[in-house]
């Protein structure tokens, strides 16, 4: 007799009826994943037992190779798609097999081609029906002597990508005008409503010149870009730029040193002193303000006996380093810099994230920085002059199109408080 259980034929059928009934009640990956990017998501805390958690660690370690190996962007573990796919192979279970590389190059590409067809169609009823948005973004490789557009169409329905063109090749900003309008003939001229473009000087004026060709079509620059443009005038700031230079003189003290950063990220409790962000005007002034926030221990860090018996303490870099991080003129530089940059980056999260993507929210919300950054500077009138002529300088320009004036007389209570007795 074998050691091994083999299942009736009964029990067999009663074993694929149980699970045929746990299939009916399993959420989806879709419906997993969708809940988990959910506001308020909470993951739930479960014990997981020590063969689970051995599991777990080889799991992780395999998916850390494979990205590795491959030479893979870690940066694909945030995309949906990705965590679609690892919840899919997860409810699978033991057994899968991935799909060949003929698979995917012939029958898999082609229903992927398909999906994307009819994506594009359910994207152009939206179109049809309320009319839609063409992005134009441009990229340039000064290495390669290249310039590259990328058009992307936004609707009710969400952000479809069009397509991306070299404009290399372009001489003036007329070509560069017609290249966007034969983008529009492709989408349907009475279907754009807009077209929102970066701020560059060429593509600037390839827009306004599509005004004038066509009065029903407005163009409106990146308010995105705008807001970064603020933050780097900002930044170039006498007042700030000093300390700016002094916070960054010591993190790069603090980087080249690998075992100074590992006591300093012990003692935050952080990996990273810099903050990456979108940016490289964001990611400077959210680096001061995880410095702020951390000063007292980067006190101590230069102040113990530990410090004092390295010898890094001995050489004119660290020491200038040291009087940096004890002086409170750089603290308070520091502090002035966030008060000015804090708003706008709340600002530029809320049009980053497209969670409120109208024009009249973004006004709003920049009216609402400048009354936060006119109260913090309020007893230093010199600064805040200077910081508010930034703002309204490049702003003025994004309100230079008219639909931010139709955006605010539509939404009014996005500017002013309504009460019940006005209606």
């Amino acid at each position: 007799m074998s050691g091994r259980f083999r299942a009736t034929p009964a029990k067999r059928k009663k074993l694929q009826m149980i699970q045929t009934t746990l299939d009916m009640f399993r959420k989806t990956p879709e419906e997993v994943v969708r809940e988990r990017h959910a506001p308020g998501f909470v993951e739930s805390d479960v014990e997981l037992s020590e063969k689970k958690k051995k599991l777990h660690a080889k799991l992780t370690k395999l998916w850390s190779n494979f990205l590795q190996e491959n030479g893979l962007p870690l940066s694909i573990i945030n995309n949906r798609s990705f965590e679609l796919m690892v919840e899919a192979v997860a409810q699978y279970g033991p057994g899968y097999v991935c799909p060949s590389k003929e698979e995917l190059m012939g029958p898999l590409f082609e229903k992927l081609m398909d999906w994307v067809a009819e994506l594009r169609k359910k994207h152009e009823r939206a179109w049809e029906q309320h009319g839609c948005t063409l992005m134009v973004d441009s990229f340039t490789n000064n290495l390669r002597n290249l310039h590259l557009l990328s058009f992307m169409v936004g609707s009710v329905e969400g952000i479809f990508f069009l397509g991306s063109a070299d404009a290399s090749y372009l001489s003036d900003y007329e070509d560069l005008a017609d290249l966007i309008e034969d983008k529009i003939e492709v989408i349907g001229r009475d279907r754009v409503v807009q077209v929102v473009s970066d701020n560059s000087h060429k593509l600037k004026a390839a827009c306004r010149l599509l005004m004038e060709r066509n009065p029903t079509l407005f163009w409106t620059p990146c308010a995105f870009q705008c807001l970064d443009l603020m933050l780097k005038d900002i930044g170039r700031l006498e007042e700030f730029n000093k300390h700016i230079q002094q916070a960054k003189h010591v993190t790069t003290f603090v980087y080249r040193h690998q075992r100074f950063l590992c006591a300093m990220c012990n003692k935050i409790g952080r990996k990273e002193l810099v903050v990456p962000a979108t940016t490289r005007y964001s990611t400077l002034f959210l680096t001061l303000k995880r410095m702020y926030k951390h000063k007292d221990v980067m006190k101590c860090l230069f102040t113990n006996e530990d410090w004092s018996r390295s010898k890094l303490s001995s050489t004119e870099t660290g020491a200038n380093v040291r009087e940096i991080v004890l002086s409170p003129t750089f603290w308070n530089g520091v502090e002035d810099c966030i008060k000015a940059s804090e708003p706008l980056l709340a600002v530029l999260r809320m049009v980053y994230s497209g969670e409120k993507p109208a024009m009249p929210e973004v006004f709003a919300c920049l009216d609402l920085a400048k009354k936060k950054i006119s109260d913090s500077f309020s007893c230093n009138p010199v600064i805040l002059k200077k910081v508010i002529d930034i703002i309204e300088l490049h702003w003025a320009e994004q309100m230079e199109q008219k639909l931010y004036e139709a955006a605010l007389f539509l939404n009014p209570n996005k500017y002013f408080d309504i009460k019940e007795n006005d209606y």
